[in-house]
């Protein structure tokens, strides 16, 4: 393994058969006889025992309903009414944060993640061991393994969809050899390397008003919870739904938050997600602090930020990851990531669905892997969907689009900055789907009205993805377009 730098694989761990002696600065964590964890000085983690069975944690857990309690707490709480594995499991359904958590007594080891996966989990199988990473290219440098030769893979990873895709990825393989990613609603086996899918959905019956008083009580919990941890918190503010749905929920933390906006070195004054936070905040008597000019990126950091994670992006968003590392931001990033699962209302219409089918939809209309992946899981899907009333679309866009382009700008920032996403949280996303699923939910924007009116109502005084004409037009044009065709035309576009 060659040397670690400064910037090299931050907030990243590594399980397997022993210490690495090359990691010699990180946190050394005993699982069991077997098991070791590498942790890195500036990854959260803690490790509570009852008995024969110890829960260690990886990252930070909050608990919306008690905003007070601390990771070792909720470790106590949650290890304390179970009795087993399962029991575990179930324990975490009202908790939120970035997580991964890893479960041993004298039976059964086994790790989880939090609701969307996203403090990641890769594992592999090396003479008989497991072995998990934050990130496929540290477990292939302590492992050295090399990269996969499929041709069907790399015809994927070369094809311009991938690229213009911001290199979103689909199934739960990775680019090297032999080394998967669990993808969220999953649990693996550490003494087989097995994994097998769960799933928690403990809301029976719900109405309008019930699931709004959940929702709000979960979003300010989380809040005050981050606040609590964090000194001045960061909120980025734009025109949109989700950031406008956590500015609200952010109202009793408010002198305490850093408010900002990311122009990407793109963003003109008057484009929307600019002009409007800029306005609102000034009408809510707070700071808007808007990221704009900041400075290009060095080789330094590109080349950290490739080794650390795998098939690492340079966009603009990329920017904003430079300005906090070389601005030595202390704090913690809330984004409104998860967004897009809650809002999801209808299925797929073909009785037809398939890999073929989906990689169409996404654009990716004859890439034999990918369609191949999606293929792969849906057969592993079934199940779920039938037994579980559960819409491929909404496990779909869970478990893959979250899974995999969802968790990977955390992975970037983790090289710079902490990012936690306030509806990462079960009971939450459970909640939401469910009154998607009644007539009772009119459209997401109806319920997302209701939510902010009910924590700040002066959110509302400023529209809300407001679309001039030419944007309605496009709107009403894509509204009737099939989504092959719109594949289609994505594919025609670029030529």
């Amino acid at each position: 393994m060659n040397p670690i730098g400064p910037l090299d694989f931050k907030r990243q761990y590594i399980l397997g058969d022993r210490y690495i002696e090359e990691l010699s600065t990180w946190n050394k964590v005993r699982i069991n006889d077997s098991l070791f964890l590498n942790i890195h000085p500036d990854l959260e983690y803690a490790q509570v025992t009852q008995g024969a069975t110890t829960l260690t944690l990886l990252g930070f857990i909050i608990d919306p309903f008690h905003p007070n309690n601390t990771n070792e707490k909720i470790l106590n709480q949650i290890i304390g009414s179970s009795p087993c594995f399962d029991s575990v499991l179930q324990g975490t359904y009202e908790y939120g944060g970035r997580w991964a958590l890893i479960y041993s007594d004298p039976k059964e080891t086994k790790m989880f993640h939090d609701p969307c996966g996203l403090r990641q989990v890769f594992y592999t199988k090396k003479k008989n061991s497991i072995w998990c990473a934050a990130q496929p290219t540290l477990l292939s440098e302590v492992l050295d393994i090399k990269k996969d030769t499929d041709s069907d893979l790399l015809n994927f990873i070369q094809s311009s969809y991938y690229e213009n895709e911001e290199r979103t990825w689909y199934g739960d393989g990775t680019v090297y050899k032999g080394i998967k990613h669990l993808l969220p609603n999953h649990v693996l086996d550490l003494m087989t390397g097995e994994f097998k899918r769960y799933w928690i959905n403990k809301e029976v019956e719900i109405d309008i008003d019930n699931a709004v008083d959940t929702v709000t009580n979960i979003l300010k919990g989380s809040l005050k919870a981050i606040n609590n941890r964090f000194e001045n918190p960061m909120l980025a503010v734009t025109a949109g739904w989700d950031s406008r749905l956590l500015l609200a929920a952010s109202k009793d933390i408010s002198t305490d938050v850093n408010y900002f906006v990311n122009t990407m070195n793109v963003l003109s004054p008057n484009h929307p997600d600019i002009k409007t936070p800029k306005i609102l905040l000034n009408k809510l008597g707070l700071t808007l602090n808007i990221f704009d000019n900041i400075s290009p990126m060095d080789e330094e950091f590109k080349q950290a930020l490739k080794r650390s994670v795998s098939m690492a992006r340079i966009l603009p968003k990329t920017l904003i990851i430079n300005h906090h590392y070389k601005n030595k931001t202390k704090t913690i990033n809330i984004n409104g990531n998860v967004g897009e699962l809650i809002r999801i209302h209808s299925d797929f219409k073909s009785n037809q669905v398939n890999g073929e089918y989906l990689a169409k939809i996404y654009g990716l209309p004859s890439v034999e892997y990918v369609v191949a992946a999606i293929d792969k899981w849906l057969e592993g899907s079934k199940e779920t969907i039938e037994s579980k009333n559960v819409k491929v679309a909404e496990l779909f866009y869970w478990e893959q689009r979250m899974g995999n382009w969802g968790a990977m700008f955390q992975a970037e920032q983790d090289i710079a900055i902490e990012e936690f996403c306030p509806l990462n949280n079960r009971k939450l996303i459970m909640t939401m789907l469910k009154l998607n699923n009644t007539q009772q939910a009119t459209s997401t924007q109806e319920t997302y009205k209701r939510l902010i009116a009910k924590m700040w109502p002066e959110t509302l005084n400023e529209p809300i993805n407001k679309v001039n004409l030419k944007g309605r037009i496009k709107k009403s044009i894509l509204r009737v377009i099939p989504p092959s065709a719109k594949a289609s035309l994505k594919n025609l576009i670029r030529g």
